[in-house]
C-alpha cells in the first residue's frame, strides 16, 4: 500500500462537484449530514459515514445544513477489498476507523512517517474488509433485537427514545434493522407484545384474565391501543382471538 494524499477536508460551501480519482478512497465524515452521491446513487451521510470510493469511481456530496467536515486518504494497492460487496459503512461505537485516520493523519503530516500512518490505514482497510464480510449492520440489529426483548413488556418502554441512546442515526438503524429482520422497530416490538398477548388469551391456568390485565402485561397502558394493534396484526379482537376454537393454532 502507497499513501497518495490525507486529508481534512472543511467544506464552506454546501455541495462538492461530481469527480472521481485514479486510485482509492476512504472518506469518513465527522461533521455535518446530507446526501452522498456514489456513481449516481444516494445515500445518507452523517458524523460516522464511511464512503469507500473505488478507483474511477465518480462521487460527490450535498450537504443539508451547509456545510461538513470529511477526513479522507487516497492510497493504492488495497488488497483486501478485492471482493468488496458494499461501499458504505458506519464507524462502531468506539469510532475505531475515526481515531486510526486521524492518528494516521498527524504521522503522515506532522511526523513525515509514512510507515506508521500506512499501517494504521491497512488497520482502518483491515476492519472495513471485515465488516463487509461478516456484514455490519448485523451487530446493530442485534443489539436492538435484544434491547426489545429486555423491554418489551415494560408500558414505559419507548422505542425511539432506546434508540438514540445506542448511538447510532436513527434513520440508518432503521433501514438496517428493516433489511435484517423484514419489520421496522416499532412493528418488531409490537409483534413481540402481541405474540404473548396471545399466549395470555389462551393460557388454561389464568382463562379468566380481564383484557386490560392482559394488555398490560404485554406492555401496554391503552387497552384501546392495544386492541387495535393486536386486531391489524391477527385480523380478529382479543376477545374473538381467546373465542375461537382455532386460537390455539394462530400462536406464533
Amino acid at each position: 500500500m502507497k499513501i497518495h494524499q490525507m486529508q481534512i477536508f472543511y467544506s464552506q460551501v454546501a455541495a462538492v462537484s461530481p469527480h472521481k480519482h485514479d486510485l482509492w478512497e476512504i472518506i469518513i465524515n465527522t461533521e455535518g449530514e446530507g446526501d452522498n452521491y456514489l456513481e449516481g446513487e444516494a445515500t445518507k451521510f452523517f458524523p460516522g459515514t464511511i464512503t469507500l470510493c473505488p478507483p474511477g469511481t465518480v462521487h460527490h456530496k450535498i450537504a443539508s445544513n451547509g456545510s461538513f467536515v470529511d477526513l479522507s486518504v487516497l492510497f493504492s494497492d488495497p488488497y483486501y477489498f478485492s471482493g468488496l460487496r458494499q461501499n458504505h459503512f458506519e464507524d462502531n461505537q468506539e469510532k475505531e476507523i475515526q481515531q486510526l485516520m486521524e492518528i494516521a493523519y498527524h504521522h503522515y503530516h506532522q511526523d513525515k512517517n509514512d510507515r506508521i500512518s500506512r499501517n494504521l490505514i491497512e488497520a482502518v482497510c483491515a476492519l472495513i474488509s471485515e465488516w463487509d464480510n461478516a456484514g455490519q449492520s448485523d451487530e446493530r440489529v442485534e443489539s436492538l433485537e435484544n434491547l426489545i426483548a429486555q423491554n418489551f413488556t415494560n408500558p414505559d418502554f419507548e422505542i425511539g427514545k432506546a434508540m438514540e441512546q445506542m448511538n447510532y442515526c436513527g434513520d440508518y438503524l432503521r433501514r438496517c434493522f428493516k433489511k435484517e429482520t423484514g419489520l421496522t422497530p416499532v412493528q418488531y416490538l409490537n409483534q413481540m407484545k402481541i405474540n404473548l398477548a396471545k399466549k395470555l388469551l389462551l393460557n388454561a391456568t389464568h382463562p379468566r384474565y380481564p383484557i386490560s390485565h392482559i394488555a398490560y402485561l404485554s406492555g401496554f397502558y391503552d387497552v384501546g391501543y392495544f386492541s387495535r394493534v393486536f386486531k391489524k396484526l391477527e385480523g380478529v379482537s382479543p376477545t374473538e382471538f381467546s373465542a375461537s376454537p382455532s386460537g390455539n393454532n394462530k400462536v406464533k
